[in-house]
């Protein structure tokens, strides 16, 4: 139950109000498919680029994403606004639960094979939603329908039977060509059939009928979009399957323009999380609503009735050696700049942090989360993190744990030739393999796949004394010809530290 009760009155402006950090929908669910749809419309973020999920002139759309940075939350949020365009059909599927059977099947089979599979899929979901008639395409589609528990198998039959009693009637009722037969009732009741398919690659091993499944998958769907006119297809990939099956299959070029990179910056993620706050506030809290400012509040002031804001984070001047007395030394910060760097920038990975935070507060009887809330469970969310890493990344490279791991115990920056170093001397005769490399990988190849899965990030030093972190996707030219890395150094990660036990971690988090 939320606490409803007035907060202070900050120049006459501001009200606080209390939220029950013990509430276990105030943060939502961090898995957006498991999340009630009610709650999961009242706080969905939606992000720009979203709105090209929805136009139709686009017959393919695939997000490319890690793991927790939102591809199925925007692929549910796709089809949950397509239901309420009344000329759409739409059907929203896990890959696993549609996927053919392509044991020893070539190349051009597999994609025969999963083109029959959507058109069974869009013909089920047309059959149940078309009002009964007796000609041949219609009967077709309903039977479909029915072997795919799109409606109540009782009626249908028993109509089915009936007909099959009747002289003239079909008999063995079904079309010769399916995808015809569906383009035919489509376009004369004009209606679009928007098929969702999410986790193309789930459980994914760099093993060639895995491959062969996600390519001959997404290929299928571009060639269906060409063929039949009323389908269009939304779908997810992870960008380490990408980059798996991209350098074995030329037709995936023709795919490409179809991907959209998913990533998240720290403003993205604090407007995300300002949206839960604001969606339990709308629900649970009367005075909040009551005042009329709900409407008008900033995602950082619905982060602040949460968390408290600011909060000291990093160091003025004693990392450049200056003599500061530590208690004055601290920046101050809005609390989705530490979240978000906590969290990596992953929404799923943010969300399950708030929450571990939000525990802490409630043992420490505290009615907002604080920094020491969000950092005090740092290493066992550390491991977890890294866990997640080496199960998403193991089929890109299959000594991934062997690579995080031996930074245990060490520094948690390194200058370039350092980190060389550091790859030499503990990776060194490893058989070591990345996939997309041929033969076995330089250190600086270890160090951009390091960069690129998120494991370690670029750092600048600023003129002005401050000084800027990069990810891959902002520098992806870095290391890239072997030797410039524009005057970056490389850091692990605030969110890894403590589960690795770095060597200076203790001193920087927590405070």
């Amino acid at each position: 139950m939320s606490i409803e009760r007035w907060g202070l009155v900050r120049g006459g402006v501001m009200v606080d109000w209390l939220v029950d950090l013990s509430d276990e929908e105030l943060f939502g669910n961090e898995m957006a498919e498991d999340e009630e749809e009610r709650l999961f419309t009242s706080y969905a973020y939606e992000r720009p680029e979203f709105q090209a999920f929805l136009n139709p002139a686009t017959k393919l759309k695939v997000v490319r994403a890690y793991k927790g940075e939102g591809k199925s939350a925007l692929l549910r949020w796709t089809f949950l606004k397509l239901r309420e365009f009344k000329n759409v059909i739409t059907h929203s599927a896990y890959a696993n639960s549609l996927v053919p059977n392509l044991a020893d099947a070539s190349e051009a089979e597999c994609i025969r094979l999963w083109k029959e599979s959507f058109i069974r899929v869009a013909a089920a979901a047309v059959g149940a939603r078309l009002d009964f008639k007796f000609s041949d395409d219609v009967l077709s589609l309903r039977e479909d329908a029915e072997r795919g528990g799109f409606v109540e198998r009782g009626f249908v039959a028993a109509v089915l039977a009936r007909l099959r009693k009747l002289p003239g009637e079909p008999g063995g009722v079904g079309a010769a060509d399916p995808a015809a037969a569906l383009q035919r009732i489509a376009g004369a009741n004009d209606l679009q059939i928007w098929l969702v398919v999410d986790d193309l690659d789930e459980n994914f091993r760099d093993v060639e009928p895995d491959c062969l499944k996600v390519m001959s998958a997404l290929v299928a769907m571009r060639q269906l979009c060409n063929e039949v006119r009323e389908l269009r297809f939304r779908a997810s990939v992870r960008p380490s399957t990408w980059a798996i099956i991209k350098r074995r299959y030329e037709a995936l070029s023709k795919v490409e323009p179809y991907v959209v990179d998913l990533q998240w910056s720290r403003e993205q993620l604090e407007q995300m999380l300002g949206a839960r706050v604001k969606s339990y506030l709308s629900r649970n809290n009367g005075p909040a609503v009551a005042s009329g400012r709900i409407a008008s509040m900033s995602a950082q002031q619905f982060v602040a009735v949460a968390f408290d804001d600011p909060m000291p984070w990093g160091k003025k001047e004693i990392d450049k050696g200056l003599h500061v007395d530590d208690r004055h030394a601290d920046k101050k910060r809005a609390p989705a700049v530490v979240i978000s760097t906590l969290a990596r920038y992953r929404p799923r990975w943010m969300v399950e942090l708030c929450k571990l935070a939000a525990s802490n507060a409630i043992k420490r009887r505290q009615q907002k989360i604080g920094l020491d809330d969000l950092t005090v469970k740092l290493e066992d969310f550390g491991r977890t993190r890294i866990d997640d890493l080496i199960a998403e990344f193991r089929a890109q490279c299959d000594k991934i744990e062997l690579m995080i791991q031996s930074f245990k115990g060490k520094p948690e920056r390194f200058r370039t030739d350092e980190l060389v170093r550091h790859m030499k001397n503990n990776l060194s005769g490893r058989d070591v393999r990345i996939a997309g490399i041929s033969g076995k990988p330089s250190e600086v190849e270890m160090i951009r796949f390091l960069f690129q899965i998120g494991f370690i990030t670029a750092r600048r030093e600023l003129s002005s004394g401050e000084y800027r972190h990069y990810s891959f996707f902002d520098e992806p030219t870095l290391l890239s010809d072997g030797t410039n890395d524009l005057g970056a150094s490389w850091e692990i990660p605030s969110c890894f530290r403590q589960a690795l036990q770095l060597s200076n971690a203790a001193r920087r988090m927590p405070r």
